[in-house]
Parts: C-alpha cells; sequence; structure tokens
C-alpha cells in the first residue's frame, strides 16, 4: 500500500469519527449554517484552512463552512494562484539570467 493511500484511508477514517462529527457540528453552528462567503444554506460543507497532520489535531479555528459552490471555487483560484506564482517565478528567474549573462559579456 502506497503512502498516499495509507493517508487517504486515515483521513476517511477520521471523517467518520465522532470528533470530527463534533468540530463539524460546532464550525456549522457557529457560522449560524451559512457560507461564509456567500451566505447560502445549501449543500454546506466544512472546509479545512489548512490541515494539520495528524487531522485528529483538528480545531475549530481551523475550520470554515462554506457551499459546495464556493468550496469549489476557492480550490479552483488557489490552483490558479499555485500556477501563476510558478510563471511569475520562471521570468524573474529569466529576467536575473539575461541580467547575469549581460553583466558577464560586459566584463
Amino acid at each position: 500500500m502506497s503512502l498516499a493511500s495509507s493517508i487517504a484511508r486515515r483521513h476517511r477514517a477520521h471523517l467518520r469519527s465522532p470528533e470530527w462529527r463534533e468540530l463539524r457540528r460546532l464550525a456549522l453552528e457557529r457560522d449560524g449554517f451559512r457560507c461564509r462567503l456567500c451566505n447560502s444554506r445549501w449543500r454546506l460543507e466544512v472546509y479545512h484552512r489548512r490541515y494539520p497532520p495528524p487531522w485528529e489535531a483538528d480545531q475549530l479555528s481551523n475550520l470554515s463552512t462554506l457551499c459546495c459552490n464556493c468550496h469549489g471555487d476557492f480550490h479552483r483560484r488557489a490552483h490558479w494562484q499555485s500556477m501563476l506564482n510558478r510563471v511569475l517565478l520562471a521570468i524573474l528567474l529569466l529576467g536575473a539570467l539575461l541580467l547575469w549573462r549581460e553583466v558577464m559579456v560586459l566584463q
């Protein structure tokens, strides 16, 4: 069994645990059973802001209530932001390399 499948199995087991169910209920209650972004009451999910391994160390302050649509949008935005950061870094490195090459030619 791979490490990834072992982690996924432990995560699924944690999401079925009484501890997670209680934390999820508390997060939903705290957020008034509404999405924190669009205020929807439909198809609510409790989102981890960060996954602190092990998941058993979850805290209410690390959880937010989001509707299914906002949760998906959040992950899509995070993915594109990550891609944009990589492109900007590549451009910055290319610029530094070209500048270094020009300095070396002038010497």
